[in-house]
């Protein structure tokens, strides 16, 4: 385990982490990001893996992000694992299947409403069609009776 950028070595952990203690504190620049984005004309969806990605044991790069590493901790796997790219599934492949749920959700309440608006139509249209059928015959009515006002008497 370890935090995300501690090179982390988490072999054989099957468990998220269920202590909060060990969870670092919610840092205070995300909380001005959501007030901002909160307050933005242009609507944006924010998913935030923050928190979900703290729980994850697997979720840190390897030594290689660091500098000046000396080469016995860089072969020693058991010290310092790029879980966050190796482990598969791993903490990027959860990302993505929240990214990918998210976008899922959108379509389908842009279909909805798509479907929806299409039946609003269809029965406009229906009503339109309705109300035209009932003045035809009132209308059918009025011509035959101009019709006999006009015709020249014998």
């Amino acid at each position: 385990g370890g935090q995300w950028n501690s090179g982390g070595a988490c072999d054989h952990e099957t468990e998220p982490i269920k202590n909060d203690a060990y969870l670092t504190a919610y840092p205070p620049k995300m909380k001005v990001l959501e007030s901002v984005l909160e307050e933005m004309k242009t609507s944006v969806k924010y998913l935030n893996i923050t928190r979900m990605t703290d729980y994850r044991k697997d979720a840190h790069p390897s030594v290689y992000r660091k500098k000046n590493v000396p080469e016995e901790e860089r072969r020693s796997p058991l010290r310092y694992q790029d879980c966050s790219h190796w482990c598969l599934p791993g903490v990027p492949d959860l990302w993505n299947e929240l990214l990918y749920a998210e976008l899922l959700i959108k379509h389908n309440k842009k279909q909805q409403q798509l479907r929806q608006h299409e039946k609003q139509k269809q029965q406009e249209h229906q009503e339109k069609q309705t109300q035209q059928q009932q003045q035809q015959p009132q209308q059918t009515q009025q011509q035959q009776q101009e019709k006999q006002q006009i015709k020249p008497q014998n």
